[in-house]
């Protein structure tokens, strides 16, 4: 496995880090963060883990505002998602297939640049998705982990991909929007129950 950095000026006046772990397969998973959740935090950080396991080359990317240590503005979203799909175009033509995993806004990112490449050329496995990513997650094959106390995913949102019925939904009881529980001990079973997902996730 190699890994190496790919370095892109941002529009939020610092350039992205994105880590790049080449292997020999055909596939490349690609991670997206959240708001103030990087890929060195647990759900994320395990999913790239368990994807390396498989043999699979991992793209980490790191966002131009995080970068800048600074907030993000909803308006600038365009430009989030330009860059981040400027930094899979560096190396997407290696790969055969694209698996996206993203976390809270990353779903959003995610799921925007998925229809970009076509919807059915990416499979996603969207984590703790936010209510504005429903439209993806009720139009293509996909994979959503989600706690049923978490408040930025409604109730409603959750009825209505039921009733689309493309994606796999699992739930995580009374999980908030870091599939957090009441204790450090309930949490970490959550955690090692969500890599158990990732695992049958990479392995379909």
């Amino acid at each position: 496995m190699r890994q190496s950095t790919i370095s892109m000026p941002s529009a939020w006046g610092r350039n992205a880090a994105h880590r790049y772990f080449a292997g020999d397969g055909d596939t490349l998973v690609v991670l997206f963060p959240g708001l103030a959740y990087s890929c060195d935090l647990p759900l994320l950080h395990y999913a790239a883990q368990c994807a390396l396991e498989h043999r699979h080359s991992v793209l980490q990317l790191e966002y131009g505002f995080q970068s800048a240590r600074t907030s993000f503005n909803p308006g600038d979203l365009n430009i989030l998602l330009y860059e981040c799909k400027h930094a899979v175009d560096q190396i997407r033509d290696k790969y055969r297939q694209l698996i996206f995993i993203s976390k809270s806004l990353g779903t959003l990112v995610a799921g925007q640049i998925g229809e970009m490449q076509g919807g059915t050329g990416v499979r996603q496995l969207f984590v703790t998705p936010v209510d504005d990513t429903l439209p993806y997650i009720e139009s293509m094959e996909c994979t959503v982990i989600y706690g049923t106390g978490d408040p930025l995913f409604s109730r409603a949102s959750v009825q209505a991909a039921e009733k689309a019925g493309k994606a796999l939904l699992c739930p995580v009881e009374g999980a908030d929007h870091a599939l957090a529980l009441g204790s450090v001990e309930e949490s970490l079973r959550v955690l090692r129950e969500t890599c158990v997902l990732y695992d049958r996730f990479f392995a379909g």
